[in-house]
């Protein structure tokens, strides 16, 4: 996650396009996001293939966390492992206490309405070698009820290792940032801009850019002075203890500052990740 002082430019922009007023910023921020504490993100996890870092995750359950399909689908299973409670995206080999758990993947459950192409459905349910064990410091997310869609205006966490610039790789340690919730127009902006950049002069007409059409069980949400970059694929996004979203695709090359990123809407999903991850149905 980097940040801008351009990001500054959308909280008008969002702040007319959802009718809300943008919280202040955490005390504990910095730009681009701020150091995250495993303790207020006692659900986040890596998912990593042959021992490296390829997305993030979510705590469903004590067998089962939510991951892309993208970071999935082909990969071997045998070769998936998750690692929980702790903020470093590599174990540290000389302190003990901050190595966290790291549990084999043994079965995977890609969306049936999963398309590549499009990552419309990029959802898989991971089930591991042997349970978790949940409490205080580890805890499973909340799943939103079935059919449901954040209004534009809320405003969530979302928290990840990914670059912290488009020169930098991955981050070593767990960063978050604060999110709201904007029309899709807001994404579709971001994709037009982002394609008018790679004109070859001033003197060129850039070519014409069709913005993205809103991908059904998705939703558009602006990063406050952070961006979402190269391996914040999954990152989990909350509101409150409500798993709202996860990351889809982080920001397009070259967008400069608050640009919508694309979430996977779980409330679209909810049913089959209840069903994929074996939790008991929703109550009402």
């Amino acid at each position: 996650m980097r940040g801008v002082h351009a990001g500054l430019r959308w909280a008008a922009v969002v702040a007319a396009a959802a009718g809300a007023v943008l919280p202040a910023r955490p005390a504990a921020a910095i730009e681009g996001g701020w150091d995250a504490d495993v303790a207020h993100h006692p659900y986040q996890v890596a998912v990593e293939y042959r021992g490296a870092h390829i997305c993030a995750g979510s705590v469903l359950g004590p067998s089962s966390v939510l991951a892309p399909a993208h970071c999935a689908d082909v990969m071997s299973t045998a070769a998936l492992t998750v690692s929980v409670g702790t903020v470093l995206r590599k174990a540290d080999p000389n302190d003990p206490t901050a190595r966290g758990l790291r549990q084999r993947v043994v079965g995977v459950a890609v969306h049936p309405a999963y398309d590549p192409s499009t990552r419309a459905a990029d959802l898989a349910v991971l089930t591991l070698a042997a349970p978790l064990a949940l409490g205080d410091g580890l805890r499973a997310v909340t799943l939103p009820a079935q059919d449901s869609e954040p209004a534009p205006g809320t405003t969530a966490t979302v928290s990840g290792w990914g670059a912290t610039s488009t020169q930098t790789s991955r981050s070593p340690k767990l960063r978050a940032a604060r999110v709201t919730v904007v029309p899709w127009t807001v994404c579709a902006a971001a994709a037009g801009t982002a394609g008018a950049a790679t004109a070859p002069s001033p003197a060129v007409a850039a070519p014409a850019v069709t913005p993205p059409p809103a991908v059904a069980g998705e939703l558009c949400a602006v990063p406050e002075r952070a961006h979402l970059r190269r391996g914040d694929d999954g990152n989990p996004l909350i509101a409150g203890d409500t798993l709202i979203g996860i990351t889809a695709a982080p920001e397009p090359p070259g967008a400069d500052g608050g640009s919508g990123s694309r979430f996977v809407n779980t409330g679209a999903y909810s049913a089959w990740i209840r069903t994929a991850a074996r939790l008991p149905a929703a109550s009402g």
